[in-house]
């Protein structure tokens, strides 16, 4: 392990990497970082978003989402120079995202798992449980993922 100092003073709460060159961080205060360099160099990218953000999935290395507080949801196909809008129904906070390809996709809230098939710009429900507690979500391909929730050792597949 390499230690690298960031650029912002902000808490992260998440890293993404498409190779060993590529990557993007989020955090706290629409805090969005991308590197072209392994992380030798991070530089900070403005969304327009002021809000926590949790999560960030990427296919390539210009396709992209973040979410976070308030059901946002961020989209870029230019690597993050520039960001579309839209919020998840209900507008949850939001502390997970990953998409198989350009259009389908699944946002994760504590209690819910949202879909959305046209590359983010809509949201509807796929999985709500009783008590919030889902923590991570996963897909290994369209058809196949997990999530984990808090204080269960169980996971639930879509199938």
């Amino acid at each position: 392990w390499i230690d690298v100092t960031a650029i912002t003073r902000s808490t992260l709460s998440d890293v993404h990497f498409t190779n060993d060159l590529d990557g993007w961080s989020v955090g706290r205060n629409g805090t969005i970082l991308r590197t072209r360099n392994g992380g030798q160099k991070w530089d900070a990218l403005d969304a327009g978003a002021s809000v926590a953000l949790s999560a960030v999935n990427f296919i390539d290395r210009r396709t992209g989402w973040i979410v976070g507080a308030g059901g946002t949801v961020l989209r870029t196909d230019d690597g993050g120079s520039t960001w579309e809008h839209s919020t998840v129904p209900g507008s949850p906070h939001l502390f997970d995202v990953h998409f198989a390809d350009d259009d389908l996709g699944w946002a994760l809230s504590r209690n819910t798992v949202f879909r959305s098939s046209d590359g983010g710009k809509t949201w509807g429900a796929q999985l709500e449980v009783g008590r919030p507690g889902i923590a991570k979500l996963t897909f290994v391909d369209k058809t196949h993922g997990w999530v984990v929730e808090i204080g269960r050792a169980s996971c639930r597949e879509r199938v």
